[in-house]
């Protein structure tokens, strides 16, 4: 059964589910309508629904989080910065090694090349060689008063009253923080936002979603990121600006001309970009789903898939003019974690005791 959550008209859909015997924690299209799906015990399957069968690979106890292919090149990602990578479209992996030792949570194979992870605590991985070299450059922020935590500095920068010196890298305290601050001199810091997803399109332009209401944007293949900044504060007081930083972004999709993301609460966003691309104008959809959590979105076509906590599984067959959402009673303690838009325009959503719902207009 269902509940109308449309606008417009009440959409008609059919579902059909597949159980499979582990938590689902990323997707990524296989041809087809086949799909890619990874999760616990470094589980990385080619998935077949009809009819169903499953051919899996199984890289340690760690959990995958992360899939993303170009071409022949495919990489896989997760705890502890590990990652997998496949050559000829996942038909034999090696172990990648990576500069970090936080969670990646997101991958994005932009060219035969290009690859770009992001994840914990501001990390940010980019190899401009298929994957041999990685450099780790995390995103920066100017060091201000209402900075929150030990700053890690992502330059060097010397003390211009005591001429004491601290090297790129360095973990300055609070103290020696605010005495940097207080003598003018400005230093940039990392920022630590948890980087949740990466969505590179075809002209190269990156978006990555993160915590804090945070979307950044690089138009120079990951070298640099900015803020697009898509709530600004009304608060003067730098402990109030922080708590209306906004909710935490964990997805963005979309095509370019409009970007979907969203996060906690039930927040999503809807970006739509002019020409040539400038900032965009932000919608704020209002979507009656309560303060379910948006863990995951895909659109594709006319085709939006959301779906996250108390078995949230939201879509439009309309590019977003009329919604409507799964309601099934054994869905809802589940965490669906991830949603797929299939070459026949359906939606996939995936998740916990992995529970597999296909959902077709």
């Amino acid at each position: 059964m269902h509940v109308w959550l449309g606008v417009l008209a009440l959409l008609q859909f059919s579902t059909t589910s597949f159980q499979f015997p582990r938590d689902i924690h990323s997707l990524s299209p296989a041809g087809g309508n086949d799909f890619w799906a990874t999760g616990k015990r470094g589980a990385v399957c080619r998935i077949q629904l009809e009819p169903k069968q499953e051919s899996c690979n199984y890289f340690g106890d760690g959990l995958i989080t992360a899939i993303d292919r170009h071409g022949d090149l495919m990489a896989v990602a997760g705890e502890g910065g590990s990652m997998f990578l496949s050559r000829d479209r996942g038909r034999t992996w090696s172990r990648n090694q990576t500069p970090s030792s936080y969670h990646l949570l997101s991958i994005g194979v932009v060219s035969d090349t290009r690859l770009i992870a992001v994840g914990d605590w501001g990390t940010l991985l980019r190899s401009e060689d298929s994957g041999k070299s990685w450099v780790e450059q995390p995103l920066e922020v100017k060091f201000g008063p209402d900075f929150m935590g030990v700053p890690v500095l992502t330059r060097d920068v010397a003390d211009p009253g005591s001429g004491e010196s601290y090297g790129k890298g360095s973990e300055i305290p609070p103290q020696a923080a605010a005495t940097l601050s207080d003598s003018g001199h400005d230093f940039f810091v990392r920022n630590d936002v948890i980087l949740n997803d990466i969505l590179a399109l075809d002209d190269g332009t990156l978006y990555v979603a993160a915590e804090r209401g945070k979307l950044f944007e690089s138009k120079d293949g990951g070298k640099t990121f900015h803020d697009m900044a898509l709530q600004k504060s009304s608060s003067a007081s730098p402990e109030d600006a922080e708590a209306e930083e906004g909710p935490t972004l964990f997805f963005v999709t979309g095509d370019g001309k409009v970007l979907w993301t969203g996060g906690s609460l039930g927040t999503l966003f809807k970006l739509h970009f002019g020409k040539p691309r400038t900032f965009p104008r932000v919608e704020k959809i209002e979507l009656p789903i309560g303060d379910n959590a948006i863990f995951d979105g895909d659109a594709k076509g006319r085709t939006i898939c959301l779906t996250g906590s108390d078995g949230l599984m939201a879509f439009s067959f309309d590019e977003g003019r009329a919604w409507d959402r799964v309601r099934n009673p054994d869905y809802d303690a589940l965490w669906f974690r991830k949603a797929l838009v299939l070459p026949d325009g359906s939606c996939l959503f995936a998740g916990q005791k992995g529970t597999v719902v296909k959902v077709s207009p």
